[in-house]
Parts: structure tokens; sequence; C-alpha cells
């Protein structure tokens, strides 16, 4: 039933909301039931009463910014047009007019207001995002931390840039220590990893930790270990290398850009059992803080020769600063095809090293959600296939169940290969 009063038309049905350009919406969810409205319109038009309305939406607005369920957003606004209807009597003076008007156009400020605020506080957007790189700048850790922060910046899935946080110390032990301890909450924060982090894990060198103290969010790509030595090396071929490691051992050092135990360490161990090694842990293995300081040991003439990745030794390929001796990987990589794997040259050796992430274990289901999403837009865009194309890496995605599947098979394969040459019991 419908019934004028003033110059609007307005239903008696307590469901009533928002009132505007003479017409009427209806809250349909709305199922409380009041008193006629024609009978609560008749009250006192006091100025009194409007102001303390205001201070009952001043009320109502900090109210607004605090998260509110969007089923209860339109409700707030059927109670606020009740109490207006309840407040002021719609009469013929201009006072009344003027103050009707004025509530009006309050009551519908307020209500939008939290019709846009509530489903706002239901999507989780990142503040302040950080990517930790366990590593110097120029390493595989900083390369996937650099990459990601471009990429999400770049395909607009962050509103802001991402922040790359080098946290060198441990064989990237004093970063997972401090997302463990100081930030297990933190929703905003990222980790680069890779099979570097699992080795540590598997075979204890994180002391105390387990996989299952973090959320392993990705992996993305792949790359293959090289050996690489100087420009003016004496070493011509692996075989060379190897050969003068049987005679001695302590002859040659070999730089890796981690701890002692770490991937870049076992790709060597693996070379020298292959070469008939009897304790491959003779071998004199020189640690780093991530593959560009390794890189620079190399090139000072503090070690012999390098043990990493493809990535952190490419870009000195190319200058002509270094020469591969050997790529660890089934066949040739695609881009560079002289190249000579170490299969080939008689040690059966394959050093596939994952890029991926984690983040801490306490951060909201909402967060892991966002950023397992967003890492999932990036490696389906074409411009980040081309980097790691570029990049000699091959896709390698694995997320949600598929990427703790992964996670704990990798830590019992690191497990028995350590066992096997001699780095754990």
């Amino acid at each position: 039933m419908e019934r004028l009063i003033g110059n609007d038309a307005v239903r008696d049905d307590p469901a009533v909301c928002f009132e505007s350009a003479g017409h009427v919406t209806i809250d349909r969810n709305f199922s409380g039931r009041s008193q006629n409205t024609s009978r609560s319109c008749r009250h006192s038009r006091s100025l009194r009463h409007a102001q303390e309305f205001r201070a009952a939406s001043t009320s109502v607005e900090l109210s607004a910014k605090s998260k509110i369920p969007p089923n209860l957003s339109l409700h707030f606004g059927a109670i606020l047009c009740n109490v207006g209807a309840r407040r002021f009597d719609v009469g013929s003076s201009r006072e009344d007019y003027m103050i009707r008007n004025t509530f009006r156009a309050t009551a519908l400020s307020i209500a939008a207001m939290f019709i846009v605020a509530a489903p706002a506080s239901a999507e989780f957007k990142p503040e302040n995002p950080e990517c930790i790189a366990p590593a110097s700048p120029g390493g595989g850790w900083d390369f996937i931390c650099r990459t990601t922060a471009k990429f999400l910046f770049d395909l607009g899935i962050l509103d802001s840039t991402m922040q790359v946080n080098n946290m060198t110390g441990g064989g990237g032990g004093v970063a997972f220590a401090h997302v463990t301890k100081e930030r297990g909450e933190d929703n905003n924060v990222i980790v680069a990893a890779s099979v570097s982090t699992t080795a540590r894990i598997a075979q204890g060198i994180f002391e105390g930790a387990t996989k299952d103290d973090v959320h392993w969010l990705a992996t993305f790509g792949a790359e293959y270990g090289v050996i690489a030595v100087a420009k003016d090396s004496p070493f011509q071929t692996l075989k060379e290398m190897m050969d003068a490691i049987l005679a001695d051992p302590k002859s040659v050092g070999i730089a890796g850009g981690s701890s002692v135990g770490s991937y870049d360490h076992i790709k060597p161990m693996l070379l020298a059992k292959e070469a008939g090694m009897e304790d491959v842990r003779q071998l004199k293995y020189v640690a780093f803080s991530g593959g560009g300081e390794a890189m620079t040991g190399l090139l000072s003439g503090a070690v012999q020769a390098f043990s990493g990745d493809f990535s952190e030794a490419r870009g000195f390929l190319e200058s002509g600063d270094i020469r591969v001796l050997a790529v660890l990987a089934p066949e040739r990589l695609k881009h560079f095809p002289d190249l000579p794997t170490a299969k080939e040259q008689g040690y059966d050796v394959n050093g596939a090293n994952w890029r991926g992430l984690y983040m801490p274990k306490g951060a909201s289901d909402e967060a892991k959600a966002f950023w397992s999403d967003a890492i999932k837009k990036m490696t389906e865009s074409p411009e980040f296939q081309k980097t790691l194309d570029d990049a000699a890496m091959e896709s390698f995605n694995n997320f949600g169940a598929d990427m703790q599947a992964f996670v704990d098979q990798n830590i019992a394969d690191i497990t028995e290969t350590s066992k096997s040459i001699g780095i754990i019991n």
C-alpha cells in the first residue's frame, strides 16, 4: 500500500531503505518488522533532534571503518532511514522541508559508505609488499625476488612496488629464522627459495627448522647448474679439472654461493663421485654469500672454479670473463648449444635447481590465496615466460597441494643423496 507524504511516495513496509529522486529502493534482505511507519513518523520536529542525528551519524561513520559483513551493510541503511522517519515528521513548513532534505542527504551518504566499504574489507591487498632474497645481490635468490617484484608490478597485480631485501647469512638460515621467529604472521612478505633451501632443511643445517615451519607458496621455474672457470684458467675441459682434483683434492678450490652442504656444494661432490673419488668430503669447497660473491671470488683468483646456476654465470660468460666447462643438464641448452654437458664428457650428473617462494606459516588464508594467485598470473604472462627462456630456465610450476607434495619429495630425495655422499649419516 502506498500513500503520499509531502511530495514523495513511501511504502508502509518498514523494509523501505533509501529515498531518492522521487522513488524508493527496497532492502529485500531486511527481515525485521517495525511499527507502522505512519504512526512512527509523527514526532517532534525540533532542531535538537537534527543535532542528535548528526551525533549518531558520526558514530555510525566511525563504525563504517571497521570490518562489517557485506550482508549487514544494507541493514544499517534500513535502520538509518527508519530512525530518520521517527525523528522527523514530514510537514509543510520550510524548516521541516530543509531538515528532511538534510537528513535524506546525510542518510544516503552514510548508507552508500557502508555499501562501498563492506566488500572492500573482504579483499586482501598487501601493504608495503616485500620479497626477501636470502643472499647478496647477483645470485639466484636475488633473481627470484627482483623478477617477481618487476612482473607483479608491471602486470598490475600489485598497486605499489615491492621492496627487495637482501638478507644474507647462514646460507639462507638468517632469513628463514627471521621469518619463522619474528614475522610468523606477516601477510606482506614472501621469501625466495630453491633446492638449496630444501637441502639445508633435509641436512639439518637450519638449526631446529622443519619443512612445516613455513607455507610453501610456489615454484615457477627450474634451471641447470654449471661448472665454470676464469677465462685464463689452465683447465680447458671438465676432465682436466677432475683429474687435478683426484690427484690433489685441495689443489682446486670451488666457489659456491651458499653454505657447506648446499646444492652448490653437492653438485661438484656428485661429479667427484662420478670421477671415482672415494671420500668426496675431501673436495675443497669455498662458501660465499650468494652467487655474485662467489663469481667475484673466481674472477679475483681466490678460487679456481665456480659451482652455481646458469643464470648466475650467464652475464660473465657473455662478457668473456669466464668459460663454462660443463652444464649439468641432460642435453645442451637451446640458446647456448656450444656449451658441453657433463654427461657427454663422461660424468652423468644432472644438476637441476628449482626456483620458487615461501611465506610465513601464520599468514592469513586470504593472504596465502592472494600470493598464490598472483604468482600464477605472473607465470601465465608471455613476457615472464620470455624472461625464463632468455635465462635458459624451464617453466616448472607447482601451487597449493602440488607444491607441498613437491617439497616433501624434494627433501626426501636430497636426504637420500646427502647420505650417499657422506654429508649426513
